[in-house]
């Protein structure tokens, strides 16, 4: 196996991995707890979470592929929504695509220098921080689906 295709195959394991998590994370939240935000306006909602890191995990590999991202950072932090099948249906579109694009990426793409945020990095460095940055939300999420249940807990 070459170290492009290593770099690959331990990308799409980890995205594949977080994916999964992130699922089970939203099983069972209704409206009411997707749309809840802890601290008010000053935090995320699950769903707002789960709009941006499918948003993020498509421009990151726009980016490493040497493509335009084509997000709209602001809109995935204002989303809202009244099921979990929609946020599943994203899911599954996102991670369709991101497999595809990941595939898709030629070792030149990998060590390519890219800009994201102002910051220089190789494509190879963008789809790592791309999973990493998922793993970190995928913890907000699943603390907030948390504090959530402790809350609904302690007032039913």
């Amino acid at each position: 196996m070459t170290t492009h295709q290593a770099t690959i195959s331990g990308v799409l394991s980890q995205f594949t991995t977080v994916v999964g998590d992130l699922r089970q994370a939203l099983d069972g939240l209704d409206g009411e707890a997707l749309n809840w935000r802890p601290v008010g306006h000053k935090s995320s909602s699950v769903y707002m979470l789960v709009s941006h890191m499918m948003g993020m995990a498509r421009g990151m590999c726009a980016i490493a592929r040497g493509e335009q991202s084509g997000r709209n950072r602001a809109a995935e932090f204002a989303a809202t929504g009244t099921s979990a099948d929609t946020l599943l249906a994203l899911i599954d579109d996102t991670q369709t695509h991101v497999e595809q694009a990941l595939r898709g990426m030629t070792e030149e793409m990998l060590t390519a220098q890219r800009t994201f945020a102002d910051q220089k990095a190789t494509g190879a460095g963008l789809i790592i921080l791309m999973v990493r940055h998922l793993g970190e939300h995928l913890g907000h999420v699943t603390l907030t689906r948390q504090l959530w249940e402790q809350l609904e807990t302690d007032s039913g």
